[in-house]
């Protein structure tokens, strides 16, 4: 079992979910049946939970303050809630005591689906899924934070009007601006019916749906019907998913915030919290979150 890690404190382990102590808390973690309970001065329960979606169920970890307004959050394509660099958010969110629910997307990590019958519209079900599930549980305001191919199933979600507002790092936005998808790798997919992804997944197939899917989910296109907030972090050094892309969205979406972090790469626009979260504070002060603690 791999346990969440987000700031180098006690790790604990628990059939339920999977816990960490933040570095320097005094605060105990008591098991109180379904959920565990962080007993301090800023409770929260922290639990593992399921959920359908309508293409299979979806994992998740869901950190509750007993708030009105959640934000979700998703890894890149290959990645798991687990492993992604979101994580190295947490103790920014736990300290503003903003509820999150970070999930596994379809065919990764413990949400169903393989990875090979991947596309953006699965990955997008699963946030909607997600969403839909906040949503019952009386969460009046939810947000959606998310990497990479994340980012994109989060613009294609965002679509139905219930997401807002939007933080995405480094996003994918369609097809055309991701190099390793050039013309001639494009027309090998087509021919073979597959290709071949190294991701920290392994090495895997990915079926020739995914890029017809992705060239139907054309973010560009919709980028002008998103109505909510977004704030865009992408790196200069980003080879994977170059930075262009995100500028031609930004200028097309209604109301979008591009901040370039100099040196960065693709993998890295998380790596460093503390470089981002005085803009993150900020956008989400500003779109309804943190008004208790303003």
């Amino acid at each position: 079992m791999t346990s969440l890690s987000h700031g180098g404190g006690p790790q604990f382990e628990s059939g339920r979910a999977h816990l960490v102590l933040l570095s320097g808390a005094k605060s105990t973690w008591v098991d109180k049946g379904k959920a565990l309970m962080w007993e301090s001065a800023c409770p929260f329960q922290m639990k593992k939970i399921f959920f359908p979606s309508k293409y299979g169920r979806v994992c998740g970890i869901l950190r509750d303050f007993g708030d009105s307004s959640i934000l979700i959050y998703t890894h890149g394509k290959g990645s798991t809630k687990d492993d992604t660099a979101l994580n190295n958010l947490l103790p920014f969110f736990d300290k503003n005591r903003i509820s999150t629910l970070n999930i596994d997307m379809y065919g990764h990590g413990e949400s169903q689906g393989k990875y090979p019958n991947l596309t953006v519209t699965k990955a997008a079900e699963s946030i909607k899924a997600a969403a839909r599930y906040a949503k019952k549980r009386g969460f009046r305001k939810i947000g959606a934070m998310a990497g990479s191919l994340g980012g994109w199933a989060a613009i294609i979600a965002a679509l139905e009007g219930n997401i807002s507002p939007l933080i995405l790092g480094c996003p994918v936005t369609n097809m055309r601006y991701q190099p390793k998808y050039n013309k001639k790798a494009l027309q090998e997919w087509k021919k073979r019916g597959y290709t071949i992804e190294k991701e920290k997944n392994g090495v895997q197939k990915l079926k020739y749906s995914y890029c017809l899917d992705g060239l139907k989910n054309d973010a560009y296109k919709v980028a002008h019907k998103l109505g909510m907030s977004i704030l865009i972090l992408h790196g200069d050094k980003d080879v994977n998913v170059p930075l262009k892309g995100s500028i031609e969205f930004a200028k097309k979406a209604c109301d979008c915030r591009l901040i370039v972090l100099k040196g960065v790469g693709h993998f890295d626009v998380f790596k460093e919290p503390k470089r981002i979260e005085k803009d993150i504070k900020e956008f989400l002060k500003a779109n309804g979150f943190l008004e208790k603690y303003k």
